[in-house]
């Protein structure tokens, strides 16, 4: 099985200041694997340029962490001249966990780049079963980091948003995966439904994955 060790340097969070001081964006040592995950039938139509970049951008949307990374099914269509729509299921695992972590994914692909824009990843083999009270814990302290990713997002206008439900499963050696739903006002503007998927490390309290999509609330 052929392994790579790739430094990528990725920017975390969008957006810079004209005129502002130029800063390097963070070193993120990642070591990825481009050979198929042993339980599935491994690449389809991709090459192994495709794999590499596919593997480095799964693994920065991890911040500094370690992440080992192995591709299984991936399924490549155009998309364009110069791009193609990578869709397909994998696994990962973290630094010296034991247990690995399956993944599914959505993305594209710049060909003339030989870049990956940020995949949508969706950890864990399937939903969540498992209710969990509004003021457990986990689920206080998820309400508490969407608000503040959401407040940041909306900072200009008077936005809130709050949990329906929330329901978990035990993922890896110490992690919860998450899916809720909620409710998103904008103070006179309307409303929007909301889904939220998140990986919770119960070891370290951090939010390994935490994302949100606003949806049609009629």
């Amino acid at each position: 099985m052929t392994r790579l060790a790739i430094a990528a340097a990725l920017l975390l969070g969008a957006g810079s200041i004209i005129g502002g001081p130029v800063q390097s964006p963070p070193r993120v040592d990642v070591v990825v694997d481009v050979a198929p995950a042993p339980h599935e039938q491994g690449h389809k139509g991709i090459d192994d340029a495709t794999a590499a970049a596919l593997t480095t951008a799964i693994a920065g949307q991890f911040g500094q962490r370690q992440v080992d990374v192995e591709l299984g099914m991936v399924e490549a269509t155009p998309a364009g001249l110069v791009q193609r729509d990578l869709a397909g299921s994998g696994r990962l695992r973290f630094g010296t966990d034991s247990a690995w972590l399956p993944f599914r994914f959505h993305a594209l692909y710049d060909t003339d780049l030989a870049s990956v824009s940020a995949p949508q990843l969706t950890l864990g083999g399937g939903d969540p079963q498992f209710p969990l009270a509004a003021r457990s814990p986990v689920a206080r302290q998820l309400a508490r980091e969407l608000t503040r990713r959401f407040h940041a997002e909306f900072a200009q206008q008077s936005a809130r948003i709050a949990l329906d439900t929330v329901r978990s499963t035990p993922a890896g050696d110490h992690y919860l995966q998450l899916h809720a739903s909620g409710t998103a006002r904008f103070g006179g503007e309307g409303q929007a439904g909301a889904d939220i998927r998140a990986l919770y490390d119960t070891r370290t309290g951090d939010w390994l994955q935490l994302n949100y999509e606003l949806v049609d609330h009629s």
